[in-house]
Parts: structure tokens; C-alpha cells; sequence
């Protein structure tokens, strides 16, 4: 996404739902609460939209039809994934350990993000 093409960093989206006979339906318009919650938070633009606001190059949570929403930063994401793989590591390696689960190496992940992941 060109976050430059953005109103001041802000975007909207709608969800579009498909049902399995193929017709389609929007979702309900909503009225997004003004300020964001998360890491990196926010207040939306102060105009007004049927839509849910997100902001270009973070990670936005909204949910179907309803009001709130999160903006947290991608490193809280790689945050996430290394602490996640640090306790698979353990788990791994505690298997390891036991003569029954042969074969068995730990995962790797980098310290710090590829980068080109905030692209």
C-alpha cells in the first residue's frame, strides 16, 4: 500500500462477505470510535464514514460490525512471533530430550525482523 496515497497515514475498509452460492453482501455501515486503543493508538480522521479507519503500515484489529479498534506496531508483532517461538524452543527441546522423540531440533528465528518486513 502507498501509504503516501492516504489521508494523513489514515485509510477505511469494509468487509465484504461471499456466500458459498456465490451473491455477496457488505458489511452494516458502522461509526468507528474516535480514538484507538494499542501500542500506537490514534484518533481518526475527524470526518465522518460508514466504514472502519485504519492506519498505513501498522497492525490495525477491527471487528466485524462493531466500533472499536487497536493499532499496535509490526514490532510488537515480531515480538510476538520470537517470544512464541522461544517457548516452542524449550518445548522442543525438552522432547529432544526424551530418548522416544528422536530427531527432533529446535526452530530459529532471526533477532531482529528482515528489513523489508516494514515495507
Amino acid at each position: 500500500m502507498d501509504c503516501s496515497a492516504t489521508e494523513s497515514g489514515w485509510f477505511e475498509l469494509k468487509a465484504y462477505i461471499t456466500q458459498s452460492s456465490g451473491s455477496g453482501t457488505w458489511e452494516n455501515d458502522v461509526t468507528q470510535s474516535s480514538q484507538c486503543t494499542g501500542d500506537v493508538g490514534g484518533s481518526r480522521p475527524s470526518y465522518s464514514s460508514s466504514n472502519h479507519f485504519a492506519r498505513c503500515g501498522f497492525v490495525n484489529v477491527v471487528e466485524f460490525q462493531e466500533v472499536a479498534c487497536t493499532i499496535d506496531s509490526l514490532g510488537q508483532l515480531h515480538l510476538f512471533a520470537f517470544t512464541l517461538t522461544s517457548v516452542i524452543n524449550y518445548l522442543v527441546r525438552v522432547l529432544a530430550s526424551n530418548s522416544r522423540c528422536p530427531g527432533i531440533t529446535p526452530l530459529s528465528l532471526e533477532k531482529s525482523p528482515p528489513a523489508d518486513l516494514y515495507r
